[in-house]
């Protein structure tokens, strides 16, 4: 079962990639725009309910939380690795320019960008991915709390 949820893990990663490409290639403003972002969470959620829905049929129809947690959890950090590498990738080598696209949008919303050094470091994604288990881990047990029965 764990390779089934690192195998749904790695879809809803190259899921998320293609989704928000798609956006990238219609408007790169709106590869930016925070509601494309959030929505991208929906292909998470797809693949996790997939993976806690696998492992309690294949239980019995029935698992305990814990039991439902894990794959649910496992898809989610697997896909977020993916996703953050993709930015990263996408902020420094695809199209460095984003850089200055999203200073101009956020100075174009009302956001003072003065200053700020809105460079995409290695270190800025990768701390920005370990904050975002803390979500991810709520999320995680929400799926697994919902979909353990």
């Amino acid at each position: 079962m764990e390779s089934k949820s690192r195998t749904y893990g790695i879809l809803a990663g190259a899921g998320t990639v293609l989704y928000l490409l798609l956006f990238y290639l219609f408007d790169r403003s709106l590869f930016l725009n925070g509601g494309v972002t959030w929505s991208s969470l929906i292909i998470y959620l797809a693949f996790m309910y997939k993976a806690v829905v696998e492992k309690r049929d294949a239980e019995g129809g029935e698992i305990e939380f814990k039991d439902a947690l894990k794959p649910a959890f496992t898809v989610y950090v697997i896909a977020n690795f993916i996703y953050y590498s993709f930015i990263y990738l996408m902020f420094n080598f695809f199209d460095p320019d984003l850089i200055g696209l999203q200073r101009e949008l956020m100075e174009a919303s009302g956001l003072e960008t003065q200053g700020q050094d809105m460079q995409m470091t290695l270190m800025i994604t990768f701390f920005a991915f370990v904050q975002s288990l803390l979500a991810g881990f709520a999320f995680s047990a929400a799926v697994a709390g919902i979909l353990r029965r």
